[in-house]
């Protein structure tokens, strides 16, 4: 039967062409090898029945999509959480990603940032590759040293910035003198009211009102023109300050 044959000839071309197109998926690529398919099986597992990894995983494939390779990280970086009023302290050249919440970051001087995944921005594998530091071990979580009763600090092992947080426990005002560095004030709760005076007593020069998200900059050199700052705020307000360190 003629009309059978070609039918079945037909059939085997079809399956011939699709197992060498299986065969041949992604041998454009100059690193095929290197290319693996993601299949996803949770098993029927509920959240609750998964490990934070396999959470922050699935988080991330739904975010991110199976094209990024940052959804593997999760499997070979630390996971912490931070709790409120605590640091993460990092070092250039680590690699790190800000998975949920929200973070206040005081970085250094920088010339460049480099991402290779996890972002729809540009990403630059190689070069990331070259810088990162392997060193591996837990993340270095920082807890607040109480300096008196209105400023706390966190002491990290570089002089390039120094980082406090200011709370107003009470009504009393906080006067910095002898402010003889660049800083910001970064409102982070309630209000905050700033006035500045004179060493001399002279009345004030200025004042400000600003709430929660206002952002100020503080120049380096107050106490050389003979000026206070003078903070008032109500109870509860927390202002976290970041300056420049002390042996800048």
């Amino acid at each position: 039967n003629i009309f059978g044959l070609a039918i079945g000839i037909t059939s085997c071309l079809l399956i011939l062409q699709y197992v060498a197109q299986e065969w041949s998926y992604d041998n454009f690529h100059p690193k095929a090898d290197n290319i693996y398919r993601l299949r996803l099986d949770s098993y029927g597992l509920s959240p609750e029945q998964m490990s934070i990894e396999d959470r922050l995983f699935v988080s991330l494939l739904e975010q991110f999509g199976d094209r990024d390779p940052g959804i593997f990280s999760v499997f070979f970086l630390n996971y912490a959480e931070v709790p409120e009023g605590r640091a993460l302290f990092l070092r250039a050249n680590e690699p790190h990603a800000y998975l949920e919440g929200d973070v206040l970051e005081c970085m250094a001087e920088s010339d460049n940032v480099v991402r290779a995944g996890l972002t729809s921005k540009f990403r630059d594998t190689n070069t990331l590759i070259e810088m990162l530091d392997y060193e591996s071990g837990p993340p270095r979580v920082l807890g607040p040293r109480s300096l008196n009763e209105h400023r706390e600090s966190y002491r990290v092992p570089v002089s390039d910035f120094a980082l406090s947080r200011l709370q107003f426990r009470t009504s009393e005002p906080l006067v910095l003198k002898e402010y003889d560095r660049p800083g910001i004030l970064l409102v982070y709760e309630g209000d905050l009211n700033v006035s500045l005076t004179g060493t001399d007593g002279s009345s004030t020069l200025e004042r400000g009102h600003y709430p929660a998200g206002s952002v100020l900059f503080l120049p380096g050199d107050l106490a050389h023109r003979k000026l206070i700052l003078h903070l008032n705020a109500n109870t509860g307000t927390v202002v976290f300050e970041a300056t420049v360190g002390p042996e800048f």
